[in-house]
């Protein structure tokens, strides 16, 4: 179900058991942490159905202010997590588990609640949900980081961070312009295109020109189409 050797990269298609997992780890991990997690969210591609995926389960948990991540750390070896010292995540606290210090089945990462980091990754997760062309664009990006670096997990996150940041960067420019436009130019969910009348696959009604200065979706069309 999960579980992955250490420096190992594969994906495995997905498995209705990663959901129900999270949610009992997400309640061990409240009862555990209290008042210290103002939110827990399972994050990465095991929470999106239907996408292939490294059988470990990625949870996301925020704490505000950040320093108190360190507060964590008893709690969360009582669970059988082990900080994870040099993951190399900016601005993330990271702690795995597994059945034994050979593999992880589930990585925990600690952020600023509702800073940049977890906004970013849940704004991602919500996307890849909304959007299979995303999705399959996304799985084609980590198939070809695997087929350069089956073995060494730093290698591989790095082969495919260069989808995620563009990804992060195009839907942050995404929930800007929706705050700013006007009303009558913001279709009911999703990304709109006015130039190439799409939004998500859908169809909608062109209201002419983007407003100087908003930029247009191309970006994130030929990134889904790539």
């Amino acid at each position: 179900m999960l579980g992955l050797k250490h420096g190992v990269n594969y994906l495995v298609d997905y498995q209705t058991c990663w959901k129900l997992e999270f949610e009992a780890e997400s309640r061990r991990i409240k009862a555990a942490l209290g008042k210290l997690a103002k939110g827990v969210e399972h994050y990465g591609s095991t929470a999106v159905e239907g996408m292939r995926a490294k059988p470990i389960l990625d949870i996301l948990v925020g704490v505000e202010p950040l320093e108190l991540w360190k507060e964590c750390f008893g709690p969360l070896e009582s669970l059988g997590y082990d900080y994870a010292e040099h993951a190399g995540v900016p601005g993330h606290f990271v702690f795995g588990k597994g059945r034994d210090k050979s593999e992880r089945t589930h990585l925990l990462h600690i952020v600023q609640f509702e800073g940049p980091s977890w906004s970013s990754n849940l704004q991602l997760r919500d996307a890849l949900r909304q959007d299979e062309h995303l999705r399959e664009r996304y799985v084609a990006a980590k198939e070809a980081a695997i087929a350069s670096a089956p073995t060494g997990r730093v290698q591989y996150n790095e082969l495919k961070r260069a989808f995620i940041d563009e990804a992060k960067a195009l839907l942050r420019d995404q929930s800007w312009r929706r705050r700013q436009a006007p009303q009558d130019l913001i279709t009911g969910g999703g990304f709109r295109d006015t130039h190439d009348r799409s939004t998500y696959g859908r169809k909608v009604v062109d209201h002419g020109p983007t407003p100087s200065g908003w930029g247009t979706d191309r970006q994130l069309l030929a990134l889904r189409r790539r």
